[in-house]
């Protein structure tokens, strides 16, 4: 598990590297709590730059089951809450975090839901993203630090893919 505590060079070649190898980007999170939708976030902020191949899953991962079984690589962005400081970014195999780490808002775990997927023969490969959150409230507001990460990586993302059809 690599830890970053802000976007640098180092994160955005790693993500550079798994775009290229055809990792396709699902976002998950739940509108109504604050932070936890930063993935959603990031995924409604890419469609609206005319990025195609973006999966949004609202309520959880295992609402995108159908989506997943035809992918062979996906970098999933979520929140995350550990004892990192709120807007820290983290890249990992699913195996390596705990079930507790990614936001208990979802109804199935993230590890669970993959390996159902992978026994359908679907997700060959898939990495985490995960945005430690800073807050879990009730509300559709993005807390500042958090909206600033977000919107950081999607600039960033931009620069990466350019003007492909991604």
């Amino acid at each position: 598990m690599d830890v970053f505590e802000h976007l640098d060079e180092s994160l955005i070649d790693e993500l550079r590297k798994l775009l290229i190898q055809g990792f396709k980007i699902v976002c998950v999170g739940t509108e109504l709590r604050s932070d936890d939708r930063v993935g959603l976030y990031i995924c409604d902020k890419m469609i609206s730059l005319g990025f195609k191949n973006v999966i949004k899953c609202s309520y959880g991962l295992e609402n995108c089951i159908e989506d997943l079984v035809n992918l062979e690589k996906a970098l999933i962005i979520d929140g995350l809450y550990t004892d990192l400081p709120p807007g820290a970014i983290i890249l990992a195999d699913p195996d390596e975090l705990s079930d507790d780490m990614l936001i208990s808002t979802h109804s199935i775990p993230h590890k669970l839901v993959i390996k159902f997927v992978k026994s359908l023969g679907g997700l060959k490969e898939v990495k985490i993203l995960g945005i430690r959150v800073k807050s879990l409230d009730i509300g559709t507001s993005l807390s500042p630090e958090i909206k600033r990460v977000a919107d950081d990586l999607v600039n960033k993302l931009l620069n990466v893919l350019g003007k492909s059809n991604y």
